[in-house]
């Protein structure tokens, strides 16, 4: 199975505010035959959707595993200075795919927020 990562946006009211946050989508042969079911999904990682579009840029060009997921998104948060949290990943579906070695997704990304700092 070919997964693609995508990006999520989602408006949060409460009473008379809003934000606007981003998240990540994780879709199955989407390249393969054009549709867009979801198999996983990540909401409200982050206002700052340019980085969140590299992050999902570095994983699908490094075609990470869905079970490294959350470990990025985990050091994404520490990158913004978030610190340790935990990062739910909902699932949904059967699941099997390569392992792409997660120190080379994590690299790429900690390179270009060094290029873009």
């Amino acid at each position: 199975m070919t997964i693609t990562y995508g990006i999520i946006e989602e408006t949060y009211s409460l009473n008379r505010s809003a934000r606007t946050s981003y998240g990540i989508a994780v879709y199955a042969d989407a390249s393969q035959d054009g549709t867009t079911t979801i198999i996983a999904s990540v909401h409200d990682i982050t206002s700052e959707k340019q980085r969140l579009e590299q992050l999902i840029s570095i994983c699908n060009h490094a075609k990470l595993s869905l079970i490294h997921l959350d470990d990025v998104i985990d050091d994404f948060f520490a990158r913004l200075g978030i610190g340790h949290t935990e990062v739910c990943v909902e699932r949904g579906g059967v699941y099997s795919a390569p392992a792409v070695h997660l120190g080379e997704v994590l690299s790429a990304f900690l390179g270009q927020q060094l290029r873009l700092g």
